[in-house]
């Protein structure tokens, strides 16, 4: 749980402020962000019910995460949500969204360390999407971190964590750190095109 939150406050300045520098300074002006206050709201929805719950309780459960995910936003409004989700936030309905982003996964963490068994990590951070991410690709993402993190506290290896990954969510993970850099160089020259005609 600490590792989330440092990364979140630790890479969030560089979020804009892109480096390639492996030994980065801390920066004062590095701060917590919505992965932090999502990943709190998570939480607090866990320890106020951490009963399992069945395919039928999908919904319900899903209600007892946005409920909290809607109250942590009022605290701290300001933090970087994305549009999609602080409109969804500040609205009094409860109606399905269907983000494609990854705020599903960014604030999945708390349910790997709270739940003990795999059929429990995969329900409750599917319910944790119901309201917000209800998309296969929402899901995935959250399940994938949820189940990476139940593994690992498990004392499963990273080569295995990586296999069940893979298999589960069909995921391409067979790629290196250079081959993303020259993704992002193409994805940038690509912009750069299409802005200047």
């Amino acid at each position: 749980m600490l590792g989330a939150v440092y990364g979140d406050v630790i890479g969030s300045w560089y979020e804009g402020h892109s480096t390639k520098d492996y030994n980065f300074p801390l920066l004062k002006q590095s701060e917590f962000t919505d992965d932090t206050v999502m990943t709190t709201a998570v939480c607090k929805a866990i320890l106020e019910n951490d009963r399992d719950i069945t395919k039928s309780k999908l919904k319900e459960r899903g209600y007892e995460y946005a409920v909290r995910y809607k109250q942590y936003y009022s605290y701290f409004p300001y933090a970087g949500y994305g549009m999609m989700f602080a409109k969804w936030a500040e609205n009094r309905s409860m109606k399905v969204q269907r983000s494609y982003g990854n705020g599903g996964a960014m604030r999945a963490v708390p349910i790997g360390y709270a739940y003990n068994s795999e059929e429990q990590v995969l329900l409750q951070a599917q319910a944790s999407c119901y309201y917000t991410h209800n998309c296969k690709e929402g899901i995935y993402g959250a399940q994938s971190v949820a189940m990476a993190i139940f593994m690992a506290r498990n004392g499963e290896s990273k080569n295995s964590i990586r296999e069940y990954i893979t298999k589960k969510f069909s995921y391409d993970l067979d790629y290196t750190t250079a081959d993303i850099k020259r993704i992002t160089v193409s994805a940038v020259g690509l912009l750069k095109v299409f802005r200047s005609q």
